[in-house]
């Protein structure tokens, strides 16, 4: 017998038709979205509270968990209510919320404390390090990041006391969950908002620094889909509690295929049978969305080549065959099939059109035929488009595939639990009768007595067959009688009718208590909210300047860095060049910068230079990890806007750990910034100038499409940038530690009115100095000394305005 415990699969639901569809194909939870508050808002979602308790209700009456994702980013005026709302969602019943925001997090730690919290994919989590961070938090388990292999994912399970959730199925993002913003500055669309426009699946050109050649349009930033049916056993090893599909914005066809498909492997695996997957299986799968077929992501280590699908970021369906001749005039063409197809299945030619249609007709030789089969020569219409022999062919849907889905969620099939009846009916007695059952480890019971009473029968009585075969017709209720044990007098009779109203409220009874028994009336508050103590506009602090540089290179100007405060280097230059860095700048201005992500090879990276970061003393961290690896070190601590802290109780909630300067969001608006609340003598940072970071990807587009082969080191020899469809240009930074790629925007931020807004209620003005030639660099450096020390009137002579800069979200709320 496996000794392993068996781990949840974990479904997506998207509305009501998805929440049937994951229920009765074998979901053990299932994760949803209301109103607000969650990163799917384009989702149908449950956005009644009274019919998500329904849903919930539905789904605990079958031995299903439910988990509402409140996993987006919240400003100031938003926390109470989604604090009200998690509150509602504890009461009705709601297994576990899942939390991005650290204010949410803090807020319901306090507030709800019995409510579980996933902490989700969009906080970054990573590493042992990253979900000890949240151990003084009520966590129950965190959704790791999509980036990490089987084997970190194992060393994580093996040395935490949190449950670990990871994905094996959908869509895998380009970018690290919560550090893209990508759709944010082009559209003001956030992820973080649960917004997201995918920009990642838009084409870009590639273009390499000094050269005048860019390669043909293309989708750089676009990823399959995950599929890890083939490597299941190795995940349920790696000792992972939840096994999570993607797909709320899927269809219910999908959401049962995928579920009925993974509920089958991982039966298979726990009944210690021979594990096998059956190639209609993955066909299946292939069918109800992939885009260019599957890969098992970065589970497996990381092969960007192979993760790439660059040639169109849609669903691709199943491959049909080449296209032999087409008649224009009949718009039809003719076809050797790779895969069966019938009338009504909807195809699709891969051309600039990609011209598709629903099959109309099939004629096969002379004959017309509804169906034909793979191997078969036939001829397909109604087709219109500019198609050309040679082209490949998709079946996109299929007709009967979705037929028999559909089943799945029409109320047919209904998804029963066993339970245990004891009768016993005696003449001149009420009935009387018992049941039990288990559900989601509960144990349950109801009892019944009630009736016209029992009879002494003159022609006829009732046997035990017959009243078993009364109690077994559970019709539409989710119950399943699996053992009965009756205790009947000789020569009883009784109406059926009588029976069959016991048996209907008996199971009323049961389903009254099971489902009030995960509602909660009273909620225990472990503390009132700690409001910090005064407004940022209320603030007066003499405000200084940071800078970020992104090249080593730029040291050499000088002049004009020694008019920062503060100068941000990354902990590679200041490892191979701290003492030229020291001998050009003050000790107590230079910070060691962190990239956003260190796995692997750049922590070891850290722990090796950790003699150099407690000499410099000043530290720019960027992800929760960090504050588990330097907590007990003294460090000056500057966190970093990737930890998208978006209202005052994130603020509160970080500086209670040993921080001396915290980056807001480079989402939020002057006013959002304004309304935050900031404990006195702690420090505040926004960015105000520069090509900011956009995304923070473990895929590289340069060894994906390029080189074609991992740690390449083509970033070494060369420097690329990506081009938008408006000839947008987005410069690419390596880490080439660890073979990651920072994506930066392509406009400059830059704002003048900004400035003076903020002047003398933060405490300091980040630049992010990148490209910039040394003379425009002092001017951007002089003109915001000047801004901050009041002198309007050298500001055009200082710089020239123009298109290349943004405001950001100063003015425009995401």
């Amino acid at each position: 017998m496996n000794k392993l415990k068996k781990p949840e699969l974990l479904c997506p639901v998207g509305g009501k038709l998805q929440l049937i569809a994951a229920v009765e194909n074998g979901a053990d939870a299932v994760y949803l979205g209301g109103a607000e508050f969650n990163a799917r808002m384009y989702a149908d979602n449950f956005n009644d509270l009274e019919f998500l308790e329904e849903a919930v209700d539905y789904c605990h009456l079958r031995s299903v968990k439910v988990y509402v994702a409140l996993n987006t980013l919240l400003n100031d005026r938003e926390m109470d209510r989604a604090v009200a709302y998690a509150k509602d969602l504890y009461k009705i019943g709601v297994d576990a919320v899942i939390v991005q925001d650290l204010g949410l997090v803090g807020r319901l730690s306090k507030e709800v404390p019995n409510l579980k919290i996933h902490i989700s994919t969009q906080a970054t989590v990573y590493s042992k390090e990253g979900v000890e961070f949240f151990n003084n938090q009520n966590i129950d388990r965190a959704v790791l990041a999509r980036e990490l292999s089987l084997d970190e994912i194992k060393e994580i399970a093996e040395n935490v006391d949190k449950e670990i959730e990871v994905f094996i199925h959908g869509a895998l993002c380009v970018c690290y969950s919560g550090q893209c913003k990508l759709s944010s500055v082009i559209g003001s669309r956030s992820g973080n908002r649960g917004k997201c426009a995918q920009p990642c699946r838009l084409p870009y050109r590639l273009v390499e620094l000094g050269s005048e050649k860019e390669t043909k349009e293309d989708y750089y930033l676009s990823t399959k889909d995950i599929c890890t049916i083939d490597i299941l056993p190795k995940i349920i090893e790696a000792g992972v509690s939840s096994l999570k599909i993607e797909g709320r914005m899927k269809s219910p066809e999908y959401v049962a295929a995928v579920t009925r498909i993974y509920r089958k492997y991982i039966d298979m695996y726990f009944e210690n049978a021979e594990y096998f997957v059956d190639d209609s299986d993955k066909n299946e799968l292939l069918q109800v969305f992939n885009r260019g077929g599957f890969y098992t992501g970065y589970l497996e280590g990381k092969n960007s080549n192979k993760l790439w699908c660059n040639i169109r970021p849609k669903h691709w369906g199943t491959y049909l065959g080449k296209v032999l001749e087409y008649n224009e005039k009949k718009n039809n063409i003719k076809i050797k099939l790779e895969e069966n197809i019938q009338i009504g299945d909807g195809i699709e030619i891969v051309n600039n059109l990609l011209s598709g249609c629903i099959i109309s007709f099939i004629r096969r030789g002379k004959d017309r035929v509804s169906e034909a089969r793979k191997g078969d020569i036939v001829v397909l219409g109604d087709i219109k488009g500019k198609i050309c022999e040679g082209q490949d062919v998709y079946k996109i849907t299929s007709k009967k595939l979705n037929n028999e889905l559909k089943e799945y969620f029409s109320g047919k099939s209904i998804k029963k639990n066993n339970v245990k009846l004891e009768v016993i009916m005696k003449i001149g007695k009420k009935i009387n009768v018992n049941v039990s059952c288990n559900i989601l480890g509960k144990e349950f019971s109801a009892h019944i007595e009630d009736g016209i009473e029992c009879e002494k029968g003159l022609n006829r009585c009732l046997s035990k067959e017959e009243i078993k075969k009364q109690f077994a017709k559970t019709g539409d209720v989710p119950f399943k009688v699996d053992n009965i044990d009756i205790e009947l007098e000789d020569n009883l009779i009784t109406p059926i009718s009588n029976i069959n109203y016991i048996r209907r409220k008996l199971f009323e009874i049961l389903s009254n208590k099971i489902v009030e028994s995960f509602k909660h009336k009273k909620i225990e508050c472990l503390g009132e909210k700690i409001n910090n103590e005064k407004l940022i506009n209320d603030r007066k602090v003499k405000t200084k300047l940071s800078g970020y540089v992104y090249d080593y290179n730029l040291l050499d100007s000088i002049i004009y860095l020694n008019e920062l405060d503060r100068v941000y280097f990354s902990l590679e230059d200041v490892a191979c060049y701290k003492d030229e860095i020291l001998s050009k700048i003050d000790k107590e201005k230079l910070y060691i910068y962190l990239p956003t992500i260190t796995t692997s090879k750049y922590k070891k990276f850290i722990y090796k230079n950790m003699t150099v970061i407690k000499e410099i003393n000043n530290l720019v961290i960027t992800n929760v990890e960090h504050l588990k690896i330097f907590e007990n070190m003294n460090l000056n601590i500057v966190i970093d806007n990737s930890f998208n802290v978006f209202n005052s109780d994130s603020l509160n909630s970080i500086f209670k750990y040993n921080i001396d300067t915290v980056n807001l969001s480079n989402e939020l608006t002057l006013e959002q910034i304004n309304n935050i609340k900031v404990i006195d003598n702690k420090n505040i940072e926004v960015d105000m100038y520069g090509n900011m970071q956009v995304m923070y990807s473990n895929f590289c587009v340069v060894g994906a499409s390029v080189s074609k082969k991992e740690e390449c080191k083509m970033c070494i020899k060369s420097k690329y940038f990506l081009k938008d469809r408006k000839n947008k240009i987005y410069p690419i930074i390596y880490n080439n530690i660890d073979c990651n790629i920072r994506i930066l925007n392509s406009d400059k931020l830059f704002s003048l009115n900004a400035i003076e807004n903020l002047n003398g209620k933060v405490d300091y003005m980040r630049l992010y100095l990148y490209d910039e030639k040394e003379a425009e660099r002092g001017k951007i450096i002089l003109t915001l000394k000047d801004a901050l020390e009041g002198k309007s009137k050298n500001r055009s002579n200082n710089l020239e305005l123009n298109n290349k800069y943004t405001s950001g979200h100063f003015f425009n709320e995401i």
